[in-house]
């Protein structure tokens, strides 16, 4: 069982629901998840590295839209600086704009396309060293894509 601790630093402006979708696939599959989201200081770097280390998780996970790419770049750098941790970066920036997924800089990895199955086989694969379906991510000091697993279908068979 892995613990993973999901970041959102920015104002709610909308429902967060993949990262409802992916908690509720990663604890199907037996491991712990956490959320990390302060909507009246979402920006305070300090803070949330603070509460990363209080959590003390096996990966941080951060989803995101292309126009907070350049602050979540800027968050995870931070992160980087007082933790080890592997962080996963998904949603739709990494999804549709290759350069975050082509050139990782703080990222350990990279969801492409749905995460719900991926990023559980992901978790269980990454300390294996294996290559998981889906993810972009550094193996033996180069940059390996898994490629893309089949679309869920149907929809209803997600928790």
């Amino acid at each position: 069982m892995k613990k993973i601790t999901f970041v959102i630093s920015e104002p709610m402006l909308h429902e967060q629901q993949s990262v409802m979708y992916l908690s509720a696939a990663l604890k199907q599959r037996g491991h712990e998840t956490s959320l990390i989201f302060n909507p009246t200081d979402p920006y305070n770097r300090n803070k949330i590295v603070d509460e990363l280390k209080a959590e003390q998780p096996d990966y941080i996970a951060l989803s995101f839209m292309s126009g907070m790419k350049e602050h979540y770049i800027s968050l995870a750098r931070h992160i980087k600086e007082h933790m080890d941790t592997p962080i996963v970066v998904g949603g739709p920036a990494p999804t549709y704009d290759q350069r975050v997924s082509q050139n990782l800089g703080p990222f350990d990895a990279s969801c492409t396309g749905e995460g719900d199955h991926a990023f559980g086989e992901f978790v269980e694969n990454y300390p294996l060293g294996k290559l998981s379906k889906n993810f972009v991510q550094m193996m033996d000091g180069q940059l390996q894509n898994g490629g893309l697993m089949d679309l869920i279908w149907p929809l209803d068979q997600l928790p």
